[in-house]
């Protein structure tokens, strides 16, 4: 009932005596003073570390954090990252801990400097600390370069407060995650995937020139991170392999090289083969343009002698893969990554709009029934090029037509040298023929002059 404002509810006032009063303000300036300050100074440093590790560790992704630990820059990074992800992933618990931690340090900063100061200095020192050294400073100082370093070094006293204060955050954290959700990492579809290769591709490369202008000595100093085109191509081919058809890249049977089972393996046709440059032929059953029984892999044909003339039909062929136009890519180089398996296989597959029914006829032994519909063919080059996104220059491409006009020509120059020097060798032989024969009757001719002339000259007898 003691106290200065006893008056006011009718108690007497209460009164000390001037040695207490003095007592008491000496005990107050050691002790109240110090433990008022000290207490201002923790909430201050409380209030800086909840700003600054709420900016630090609610800014970090836990997908950059994975990427981190999978593929780091250092020993350091893959450590700090493993550190910190179990703590990022609870994303709610940890922003409501914080939270609670720097309100709790800005409410009571203000109660421990009134003792200090006067309320209107008290008010002016408590938002001058929190902006400045609770806020700005902290939240900069842990969203700089030593981000993770700074965060993971915390990490303990992060866990600690995440348990202390579990009993008020967690049921808020529970809440948040019901009526919010709770999305643990941003994932990214193909078109954002693609559409950041490419980003960093361009962003780097005008990084790149900005430092040649800035620093030209220094090319060539500095190690060069950047994301080639060609490296953005293909990583944009491979995302769209899943999306992509078979529609798209097959060759329609109007610019397929086929041969009929009919046909016979003499020069010739040896010739046209090598001349066409392909490593693999659709053979075809008669003249039907869309029936055929396998597919002629033509390195075979270096153990077949053109003077046997066998039949395309009696030689080894292969079943070849049948598939839909509506395949993706990616399906589609699975299969021809499987290989052969007996006499199914190869990297060339029948395009049909009935493939169950072409692959059921050439398991049989039998063509393709013209209600299989094959419309064209597709191979291994052409899912290549999808995934390169540019062509890939083989036998059949322009780049090679040169080489082989050259190697049809030496071919055919070789094939006229070969019959001129069967002409020659039959024309020689008949010369010498006609010559012995004129050596024979040059020779006849001369003996019987011989003897003609020896009978002339011969003495007459003399009569007696």
């Amino acid at each position: 009932m003691c106290h200065p404002t006893s008056s006011q509810f009718g108690v007497p006032l209460c009164y000390k005596n001037e040695r207490n009063l003095e007592e008491e303000s000496k005990e107050k300036t050691k002790y109240f003073i110090l433990l008022n300050a000290l207490a201002a100074a923790f909430c201050v440093l409380m209030a800086a570390l909840a700003a600054g590790l709420t900016m630090g560790l609610l800014a970090l992704d836990p997908l950059d954090l994975l990427i981190k630990i999978r593929a780091p820059q250092s020993e350091e990074e893959g450590k700090y990252a493993k550190t910190l992800l179990p703590i990022v992933r609870q994303h709610h618990r940890l922003l409501v801990t914080l939270l609670l931690i720097n309100a709790i340090s800005n409410e009571a900063l203000p109660i421990f400097l009134d003792s200090l100061v006067p309320s209107y200095v008290a008010i002016i020192m408590s938002v001058t600390l929190v902006l400045f050294f609770g806020e700005i400073i902290p939240s900069a100082f842990f969203t700089g370069p030593n981000q993770m370093k700074l965060s993971s070094t915390l990490a303990p006293l992060v866990n600690l407060s995440m348990f202390l204060l579990a009993p008020v955050a967690v049921p808020i954290a529970n809440l948040l995650d019901h009526f919010l959700g709770h999305e643990d990492m941003e994932l990214y579809n193909r078109g954002e995937l693609k559409a950041m290769v490419r980003i960093l591709h361009e962003e780097r490369k005008k990084i790149k020139q900005l430092s040649k202008k800035l620093v030209p000595y220094s090319m060539g100093k500095t190690s060069d991170v950047s994301i080639d085109l060609d490296e953005v191509t293909m990583v944009e081919g491979a995302l769209n392999m899943k999306t992509q058809t078979v529609q798209k890249v097959y060759k329609p049977l109007s610019h397929v090289y086929s041969l009929s089972a009919d046909c016979l393996v003499d020069e010739n046709l040896l010739v046209e083969i090598y001349s066409t440059g392909f490593s693999r032929i659709p053979i075809r059953k008669g003249e039907g343009h869309n029936s055929f029984i396998g597919i002629l892999n033509t390195r075979k044909l270096i153990v077949i002698d053109s003077v046997d003339k066998r039949a395309l039909s009696s030689l080894p062929l292969l079943q070849p893969h049948c598939v839909s136009s509506s395949m993706n890519m990616m399906d589609l180089l699975n299969m021809f990554q499987e290989g052969r398996r007996g006499e199914k296989g190869g990297h060339l597959a029948l395009v049909c709009s009935n493939p169950e029914l072409a692959a059921k006829s050439l398991a049989a032994y039998q063509p393709t029934p013209p209600e299989s519909g094959v419309m064209g063919i597709v191979t291994m080059e052409d899912v290549i090029e999808q995934l390169l996104q540019e062509s890939v220059l083989d036998e059949g491409d322009r780049s090679e037509q040169k080489d082989i006009r050259i190697s049809a020509r030496v071919v055919g120059k070789w094939r006229s040298f070969v019959t001129r020097k069967k002409a020659q060798r039959s024309s020689k032989g008949e010369e010498e023929i006609v010559l012995q024969r004129w050596k024979t009757y040059m020779k006849e001719k001369k003996t019987e002059r011989v003897e003609d002339e020896s009978t002339v000259l011969l003495p007459k007898k003399r009569e007696p």
